[in-house]
């Protein structure tokens, strides 16, 4: 008798509400990478007068992010067979968090760039999670859709965001990675309990004959 695995045929028996939950999770994440990825245009004035370095040392963090998400890409296939797309997710937003509350500590620049590096390796990793994920649900093909929008949603709150904390409030401009931090947590917490099981969530399916 066939055995529902991970994928469609899983999600297809689980309540409407909680799939609503696990779509809305998935679109909430993408809401986080877009956030991030606006909000640190705005803090570029801020960082080379904090740490009083020329825009090319400072254009070191931009592309200590890219490799990172670059590392990222490369890993991504055999973290999702090794750990399932919970798993993955899992990581990524840990990664995520923990980093972005480094960064909130305000390290020396040397470490804030090894953060750059690690933030785009959260990031990857959990970008590459939910769109695994999202492809695993019914009308995925307007799923994915809807998911990339998202991300649009954050990036264009991101650099308000910033402003916000920045030229409003008058706060350091790490306190903007503090706040990215605190909105991963809820999300950390909402992947590892709403996504069940890492092999049920696989991007792979298992039937058994």
């Amino acid at each position: 008798m066939p055995r529902s695995g991970g994928g469609e045929e899983a999600e297809d028996a689980d309540p409407t509400p909680a799939r609503f939950v696990r779509v809305g999770l998935a679109f909430a994440g993408l809401v986080l990478v877009g956030l991030g990825a606006g909000a640190t245009g705005v803090l570029v004035p801020y960082q080379l007068a904090d740490y009083r370095i020329s825009k090319v040392l400072l254009g070191l963090l931009f592309f200590a992010f890219s490799g990172g998400y670059v590392l990222s890409g490369l890993a991504n296939g055999a973290l999702i067979r090794w750990l399932g797309i919970r798993g993955q997710l899992v990581l990524g937003c840990a990664v995520y968090l923990v980093t972005a509350f480094g960064i909130g500590l305000h390290p020396p620049f040397p470490l804030l760039v090894l953060g750059s590096l690690v933030l785009g390796v959260g990031t990857g990793i959990l970008d590459a999670g939910l769109n695994a994920y999202v492809a695993t649900l019914p009308n995925h093909t307007s799923l994915l859709n809807y998911l990339h929008a998202f991300f649009g949603v954050g990036a264009l709150l991101g650099p308000l965001l910033a402003a916000e904390i920045v030229d409003h409030r008058h706060l350091p401009w790490q306190d903007t990675y503090l706040v990215l931090g605190a909105v991963s947590a809820p999300l950390l917490i909402g992947f590892a309990v709403a996504l069940g099981s890492p092999r049920r969530s696989s991007s792979c399916t298992s039937v058994s004959r």
